[in-house]
Formats: C-alpha cells, sequence, structure tokens
C-alpha cells in the first residue's frame, strides 16, 4: 500500500496496520482505571482538586482526536506531494512507509501518558486532603517524614501544576501537544515534588518564615523546575570542584525562530543541540513535531551555517548570510569572472563574512567550498523550490571549484 491515505477506505486500511497494537494498549489503560479507581476513590472523594488533576489528561486525550491525527494526516500528504517533486533525493517506497509506520500517533500512548499524568496530580491532591487527619496519617506512619517533607510536596507539586498547564497552553497554540510531553510532564512534576520533598527534610529554606513564605518558595521551586534544578548543579559544581573547560554546546536558541516552548518539544524529539538539529532528516522532524516543512527546512538551514561558524553566527546574519544555502550560492557566485557584477558582490560579501566571524578569508573560501558540496545542503534546496535538481541545483563540484546556482 503505497503512498499516504487518500479517501476514509484507505485511512481504514492504514489504521488496521496499528490496531491490534492500540486494543492491546486501550485494553490494559482500562484495567488500569479500574484497578486505580477502586483503590483510591476513597482517597480522591476527600478533595475536590482531582477535577482538576485530570483535567490535563483529558485534554489530552481530547486533542489527539481533534488536532494530531487530522493534522497528522494532512501532513503526511503535502511531504509526499513534495518529495515526489524531488525523488532522487528521498529513499526507497519501503523505507518510507516505514518511517510513516513509526510517526504515526498512538492513541494508547496518548491514553496511558494522560493516566500516567493523572495518577501523578493526583498525588499532591490526596496528599494535601489528609493531611490534618490524625487517624489517617497515623495508619500509614506519618508518611515516614521527619520534617517539612509533606508541605514541600504538596506545594512544590501545585507550582509544578502551574507550570505544566502554563506550558500545555504554548504547546497547544504551537500545535505541539503530545504524548511524549505528557509523560515527560509527568516525569517533572515527580521530580518537582521530590526536590520539594528534599527540601523541607533537609530544611532548606529554614531562613525565611514556617508559615506562608516558605511555602511559597516550594511552589515556586516546582513552578520553575528548570532554575532550581540548575541552582542545585551550580552548587553541586562548586562543591565538588568539577572543571568543564572546552565543553561547547551550541543551544538551539542560535536559530532564528525557535522559541522557549518550541526548543522544548525538539529536545523531546532527542534535538537539543544545534548539531543535532543540522544533521536531522526533514520528512521525519516535520512527520514527528508536525511543523510544516518550509519552517523545518528553514531551521535545518541555520543550523548547518551555526555549525560552520558557531557563535558568529549574527555577524553572518549581518551580511545577509542567513543559512547554508545562503553561504553557498554566495560561494558559488564567487567564483564567477572578475569582471561579473554578481561574481564582485558575491566576493565583496564574503569579505565582509570573514571580518564579522573573525576568520581568515581563506578559511571562508574552504568553508564555503564544503558548504557547496554538502549533500544535505544541496537537498535542503531542492526541497525549498520545490523543483526538480536538475533545473535548479548547480552546485557540482569541479577541480576545487563551485559553480553557481543556475
Amino acid at each position: 500500500m503505497d503512498g499516504p491515505p487518500r479517501s476514509g477506505w484507505q485511512w481504514l486500511r492504514r489504521f488496521s496496520v496499528f490496531l491490534s497494537t492500540e486494543l492491546i494498549l486501550i485494553a490494559l489503560a482500562i484495567a488500569a482505571v479500574a484497578t486505580a479507581f477502586s483503590f483510591l476513590r476513597l482517597l480522591f472523594a476527600r478533595t475536590q482538586f482531582w477535577i482538576l488533576a485530570a483535567l490535563p489528561g483529558i485534554i489530552g486525550i481530547l486533542y489527539y482526536f481533534v488536532h494530531t491525527l487530522p493534522r497528522y494526516l494532512s501532513r503526511n500528504e503535502a511531504l509526499t506531494e513534495r518529495y515526489e517533486m524531488s525523488n532522487r533525493l528521498t529513499s526507497s517506497a519501503g523505507e518510507v512507509q516505514k518511517e510513516r509506520r513509526e510517526t504515526w500517533p498512538s492513541f494508547g500512548s496518548y491514553l496511558w501518558s494522560s493516566l500516567i499524568l493523572t495518577a501523578i496530580l493526583g498525588v499532591p491532591a490526596v496528599l494535601a486532603s489528609i493531611r490534618n487527619d490524625a487517624a489517617i496519617v497515623g495508619n500509614i506512619g506519618g508518611f515516614g517524614l521527619k520534617g517539612n517533607g509533606l508541605e514541600g510536596i504538596i506545594y512544590a507539586g501545585l507550582g509544578a501544576y502551574v507550570a505544566l498547564t502554563t506550558r500545555m497552553i504554548a504547546r497547544i497554540n504551537n500545535n505541539a501537544l503530545s504524548s511524549r510531553f505528557l509523560l515527560t510532564a509527568s516525569l517533572r512534576i515527580s521530580m518537582a515534588m521530590l526536590i520539594g520533598l528534599a527540601a523541607g527534610e533537609f530544611d532548606l529554606f529554614a531562613v525565611v518564615d514556617k508559615d506562608g513564605p516558605r511555602q511559597g518558595l516550594y511552589f515556586l521551586a516546582g513552578m520553575f523546575l528548570n532554575w532550581a534544578v540548575q541552582s542545585l548543579r551550580r552548587r553541586a559544581r562548586g562543591l565538588f570542584q568539577v572543571s568543564e573547560d572546552g565543553c561547547e554546546i551550541l543551544p538551539l536558541c542560535l536559530v532564528d525562530g525557535l522559541d522557549e516552548q518550541t526548543i522544548d518539544y525538539l529536545e523531546e524529539m532527542g534535538i537539543w543541540d544545534i548539531q543535532h538539529l543540522a544533521t536531522a532528516d526533514p520528512a521525519e522532524l516535520t512527520e514527528r513535531t508536525l511543523y510544516p516543512l518550509n519552517r523545518v527546512l528553514d531551521w535545518i538551514d541555520q543550523a548547518i551555517l551555526i555549525a560552520y561558524v558557531r557563535g558568529k553566527i549574527a555577524g553572518a546574519r549581518e551580511v545577509a548570510v542567513r543559512g547554508a544555502i545562503d553561504f553557498a550560492v554566495t560561494y558559488g557566485w564567487s567564483l564567477l569572472p572578475e569582471t561579473d557584477a554578481m561574481g564582485q558582490a558575491a566576493r565583496t560579501t564574503l569579505d565582509a563574512l570573514a571580518q564579522k566571524v573573525n576568520v581568515t578569508r581563506e578559511a571562508i573560501t574552504l568553508l564555503g567550498n564544503s558548504c557547496a558540496n554538502d549533500a544535505m545542503v544541496r537537498r535542503l534546496y531542492v526541497l525549498w523550490l520545490q523543483r526538480p535538481p536538475e533545473e535548479i541545483l548547480n552546485m557540482q563540484s569541479g577541480g576545487g571549484r563551485a559553480a553557481p546556482v543556475v
């Protein structure tokens, strides 16, 4: 069965490939819900927060049917049409179909991640409802806590819930709410509660008053978990005298157009460094993130140039060299005769680029030749212009020279 589903019947046939696995996951999820409900119904009945605790999971399941699946099918068809125009650069039909089966959004994964998230959010809700009940606390051994760990769990969990809803709003606005996000959110909330537990048990906030300010610090630690972890890491690095000289990681924020939420989404895909983005497959990244192909192509194009010029990308943008395609094309035009106006303009641009990125003119020439002969740059150019490669791309190497684009 080649190509994307183009009718309701074809869609059902494609979906049947995943049906058996989906049914198993759904059946297990129903069994888990029934079992959990039988144990927790009395506890959840004591608090009204369970309604809010279940809300993110419910939204995640609804989002799958309302947005994720229809958007995936639409994006799949658009990708096929684009890649058919440049079929020389694509994989075989069998490999393409295999990749699409791997990127198909699974309802089972959305269901399970929503249930796990609801269960994690239920922890601070239940603890907050029974912490003042001496009989229940006594029956379970006082939670095994000796200090303010219980308050740390509860208030850090509430702060993490606020952070979760903020991130979910941004993800929905960016069309980027995924089952992986819901699952990692469960781990983030668990981490926030554990940090709150440790802070309470170790009395890390003993310098502030117990009633109000201290609970506020627990709340802020859960709400701004990344800052809390970074603060702990800095303290630990100084305590253990760890040296990290020579470790240069290029962050994704160097790419124009990537905001905090988009970067967070890409990190879920395993792309947390410029090198990862520069070597990503455009079709796979588009199907996994559901971002438009042209946007993904632009990100990868910028990432490749950043890999060449490192942190000096701002200087390259000042001379209108924004991505690897711009760099390769400019280099190609610079090889034209001295009397050619376009050649003169290209050479002037490369001279300015060398000054901006603080390298020699000879180094820019070598980097330009390497970029012009980069297979990924050629592939991006073909996909960007949506025309066959023989019509638009002529960056063939010949005797160490690269001809300009025609």
